[in-house]
């Protein structure tokens, strides 16, 4: 993108294609980043290392931003995106000289066919996996449409422009990086902490569908970040830690699917209902998600928790 945004070629269908291929590259890279968090740190500090990586991932995305829009407006757009290929360079010398004795390499599993079908089977039958799966693709597919959803507040609720959008993104950012490092501090994530952050999710979007001024959106917007990278993060590392060592990497590839998948089928939903009523009834929305992703999943829970345990063994 640098070397095509500097001969001026960079047209929408070169930026659609690689993007395109950018989606393709990541549906290997999240997953195997995903699972590989556990074979550096162990089951002991795989919450505070998957809330350390929220940390960093929603730093980024307030400090990007403000760095990019500075670039932009002194030297223009082309170093924005040398800078970004550059980075990659450091990324591969910190792996490259990684003290791979120390890792905690899982089982790696026998290829096969049918290997994702087996996936499926395999969190099917696992409460623990797809219980907090489902409650991902409810509340990611009907409540993570930020990016659609708050640059229409900004304009249109709050009649403001980039500046108005760069408050509230900062300020949500802020609060899912305050909120990742409480999370950190967490030994395990538990049932009721899932269902805790699910509620509060909602709870805090309808406050923030709410809010009369624009003091007060910002005001909802920090917890609201809080309580999104505490469900989302503490849905990772929890699949992490029910999942099995040579299953790790599937389980991890169905959120990956999960988590990124649920935004661009909801992204739609969230915009007609921003044109047709207006953008609180996206958090409205959103806020429904939440409360309903709570109360079924505690429902789950529940159901699982009286499942009696059949003792007898079963043939291979």
């Amino acid at each position: 993108m640098f070397a095509l945004a500097a001969e001026g070629a960079l047209v929408p269908g070169i930026v659609f294609g690689l993007v395109f291929v950018r989606g393709c590259v990541n549906a290997v890279d999240y997953p195997t980043r995903q699972a590989f968090v556990m074979e550096m740190v162990g089951s002991d500090r795989v919450v505070n290392a998957v809330s350390l990586n929220s940390v960093l991932v929603h730093s980024a995305r307030v400090i990007g931003p403000a760095v990019a829009g500075i670039l932009i407006a002194t030297v223009g757009v082309e170093p924005c995106f040398a800078i970004n290929a550059a980075s990659f360079a450091f990324m591969i010398w910190v792996l490259a000289g990684l003290d791979t004795e120390r890792l905690q390499p899982a089982e790696v599993a026998t290829r096969e066919p049918g290997a994702v079908r087996a996936g499926l089977r395999y969190v099917r039958r696992e409460p623990e996996l797809w219980i907090p799966l489902a409650l991902m693709g409810v509340v990611g597919t009907l409540g993570y449409n930020f990016q659609a959803v708050l640059p229409l507040l900004a304009k249109f609720t709050f009649h403001g422009g980039a500046a108005t959008y760069a408050v509230l993104v900062a300020a949500m950012g802020l609060g899912a990086i305050v909120g990742a490092l409480i999370n950190g501090a967490r030994g395990k994530a538990t049932p009721m902490l899932l269902i805790g952050a699910s509620l509060g999710f909602g709870l805090i979007s309808l406050l923030a569908a709410a809010a009369p001024t624009l003091a007060l959106e910002i005001a909802a917007l920090a917890p609201l970040g809080a309580a999104t990278v505490t469900l989302a993060a503490s849905i990772n590392s929890s699949l992490q830690l029910a999942s099995e060592p040579s299953m790790r990497g599937r389980v991890m590839a169905l959120y990956s699917i999960v988590f990124l998948g649920s935004t661009p089928i909801g992204g739609p939903l969230s915009g007609w209902l921003s044109e047709a009523i207006d953008p609180r009834a996206a958090l409205v929305m959103a806020g429904v998600a939440g409360i309903a992703g709570a109360v079924l999943a505690r429902i789950a829970f529940d159901r699982v928790a009286h499942i009696p345990i059949d003792a007898t063994p079963h043939p291979a």
